[in-house]
């Protein structure tokens, strides 16, 4: 059984508390998955990475801001200030590969579905 008759398996159980008692392969019987469930489960799995990456650039973005602040801090130490810019750059980088993954898997979701920012209509 796959994951996506697996997802529709649990779902059917949940709106027929009756069903609990079928295994998988009957389940799958009375709920077969279909071509539009399989290309909202990819457009769902595309979706939930693009979601996952633009909060860890949130997250990169945030710690910018707080060394940022620390580094134009008097009571910060030199050398703290040092590896704060260090920090920054590396956030820097990491938020360039991330945004280059984004554009990638935004254009993913376009040529597929024609979506062009990944979000839902």
């Amino acid at each position: 059984m796959d994951k996506i008759q697996d997802y529709l398996n649990n779902e059917y159980q949940k709106e027929y508390e009756d069903t609990i008692v079928l295994d998988a392969e009957e389940l799958s019987l009375m709920n077969p998955k279909t071509a539009f469930d399989i290309e909202g489960f990819e457009y769902s799995e595309i979706y939930q990475k693009i979601k996952a990456i633009r909060a860890k650039i949130i997250l990169l973005q945030d710690d910018i801001a707080h060394c940022k602040v620390a580094i134009n801090s008097n009571a910060t130490p030199i050398h703290t200030k040092r590896e704060l810019k260090n920090n920054i750059k590396e956030n820097n980088f990491a938020i360039a590969f991330l945004e280059n993954e984004l554009r990638t898997l935004t254009a993913e979701l376009e040529q597929k579905y024609g979506h062009n920012d990944g979000r839902t209509r």
